[in-house]
C-alpha cells in the first residue's frame, strides 16, 4: 500500500537534495503533539524534521474521542479505544502508507498491521528497557522484526543486541534549548528533582529533604500523560497501564498481568509544612529558574536523562545515579552518585556541590556539555531520515 508522491527538492541539514516524497505513519497511544514526556516531546520535535525533509506524517494516537484533525501539515487520528486494531488498519488502507514508525503503547499493533500490510517498519526503543521484560522479548521473536529500529543511547542499543539480537541505529534525544532557555539573571535556591516517583528517587529524595531541613527543596511532577486530569487531578490513568501492560507482556485481559501493578508507579507524599515544594502544573521553565542543583536519583535504568541536559544548559549543577543511561546523557559533567540507593551518599554529594568553586565548575562543564550536545542535533535528524528512508527502501526491494 505504497503512497510515495512526487519527486522535489528539499533541505536537509543545510545542503539542498532531490528525494521522493514519503508517507509515515505513526502508531502510538502516547500522542507527541500533546504529551510533554521526554520520548514524546522528543518524536514531536521529528515531525518538524520530517516534514522539512519533504517526508509526510499521518498520527494515529489515543485519545478522549474519535477524531479527525489537521495541525498544519500533520494529520492527527486519534482513538478513544484502548486498542483499535480495526480502526488503525482501515484508516492505513485508505490514506496509504510507505513507512510505519512506532514507539511505547501500541507498538505491538503497529508492527502486526505493518507486518499485515506489508509496509516497512521503524522501531523507536527510547523508554525505560526494563518494561521489556522476558515476555516482551519472546513477544518480539515471534512477530516479524521492524525494519529498523532506533535507539535513544548507546546504553539502549547494548540493551537491544542483548535481548533482541539486533542491530539498532543510535539517535540521541532532540532537545529545544532555545524552548528550555531560562532567563540568565535568575538563579534559584531550589535542590530539585522532577517526577518524583519512587521509581526515579522520589522517596530517597524526601529523606534528602529531612536531612536538610534548613533547605527548600522543589518536586516536579511528571508523566503527566498518565495522570486522570492533570494538574487538577494527579491520580494515575490505569487505562494508560492497561495499554502499556498489553503492548509489553501480551496480556488481553489487564487483570491477569501482575506486571501492571510493578509498572504503576507510587509517588512521595510531602508535608504540606515540610520543606519540599510540590508542584503539579506543566510549566517546567519555572523550576528550573527556582532551582541551584537539580537531583536525578533514578533507581532503575533510565534509558537517558534529557533533564540532565536541560539543566545543564541553564548552569544548573546536576547530581545524578550512575545508572543506565544517565552517564551517557550527563557527559562527563554531572557529579555521580554509585551507590544511588544510599541517602548518606547523595547526602555527601550535595555537601561536596553546596561549595562555591566546586558548584561554579559543575556549572560552567555541564553548559559546555549542553552546548557541545546542542551542536550535533543536526546530524542526528539527517541519521533518522536516512533511517527512514532506508527502511522504505528495504521495503521496495
Amino acid at each position: 500500500m505504497p503512497a510515495s508522491g512526487p519527486t522535489e527538492i528539499v533541505n536537509i541539514g543545510g545542503a539542498e537534495s532531490r528525494v521522493t516524497t514519503v508517507k509515515l505513519t505513526y502508531v502510538s497511544a502516547s500522542n507527541p503533539v500533546e504529551d510533554i514526556a521526554g520520548g514524546e516531546v522528543t518524536v514531536g520535535n521529528w515531525f518538524e524534521s520530517f516534514l522539512d525533509a519533504g517526508i509526510e506524517v499521518d498520527l494515529l494516537t489515543w485519545g478522549d474521542e474519535d477524531a479527525t484533525t489537521d495541525r498544519g501539515d500533520l494529520h492527527v487520528r486519534t482513538f478513544a479505544d484502548l486498542r483499535p486494531e480495526e480502526e488503525i488498519e482501515r484508516t492505513m488502507r485508505r490514506r496509504g502508507s510507505d513507512v510505519v514508525l512506532t514507539q511505547a503503547g501500541w507498538s505491538d499493533l503497529a508492527l502486526d498491521l505493518a507486518e499485515q500490510l506489508d509496509v516497512p517498519s521503524v522501531l523507536s526503543v527510547a523508554g525505560n528497557p526494563e518494561l521489556h521484560d522476558e515476555r516482551a522479548a519472546e513477544t518480539m521473536d515471534r512477530r516479524t522484526s521492524p525494519t529498523e529500529i532506533v535507539a535513544n543511547s548507546r546504553f539502549t542499543q547494548q540493551w537491544i543486541t542483548e535481548q533482541w539480537a539486533r542491530d539498532s541505529v543510535l539517535v540521541y534525544p532532540h532537545i529545544d534549548f532555545d524552548f528550555y532557555t531560562v532567563d540568565a539573571d535568575e538563579r534559584g535556591d531550589c535542590i530539585s528533582m522532577v517526577n518524583p516517583v519512587h521509581v526515579k528517587g522520589g522517596a530517597l529524595f524526601k529523606d534528602l529533604a529531612e536531612y536538610f531541613p534548613d533547605e527548600q527543596f522543589l518536586a516536579k511532577a511528571g508523566w503527566y500523560m498518565c495522570r486522570e486530569d492533570p494538574p487538577t487531578d494527579m491520580s494515575w490513568d490505569m487505562d494508560w497501564f492497561r495499554i502499556f501492560a498489553r503492548t509489553y507482556h501480551g496480556f488481553t485481559d489487564p487483570s491477569e498481568d501482575l506486571m501492571l501493578y510493578s509498572l504503576t508507579p507510587r509517588e512521595a507524599r510531602f508535608r504540606p509544612d515540610s520543606n519540599v515544594t510540590y508542584v503539579p502544573e506543566y510549566e517546567i521553565l519555572e523550576t528550573y529558574a527556582r532551582t541551584s542543583i537539580l537531583l536525578v536519583p533514578s533507581q532503575y535504568f533510565e534509558a537517558f536523562g534529557r533533564v540532565v541536559l536541560e539543566a545543564m544548559w541553564n548552569g544548573i549543577p546536576v547530581i545524578a545515579s550512575d545508572r543506565g543511561g544517565i552517564p551517557e546523557a550527563a557527559g562527563g559533567a554531572a557529579m555521580l552518585v554509585d551507590d544511588y540507593d544510599d541517602v548518606r551518599a547523595w547526602k555527601e554529594k550535595i555537601e561536596r556541590m553546596q561549595s562555591p568553586d566546586v558548584y561554579e565548575a559543575f556549572a560552567r562543564r555541564g553548559r559546555e556539555r549542553a552546548e557541545r550536545y546542542r551542536s550535533k542535533q543536526d546530524e542526528r535528524t539527517e541519521t533518522l531520515v536516512e533511517t527512514i528512508r532506508d527502511a522504505v527502501a528495504a521495503g521496495r526491494d
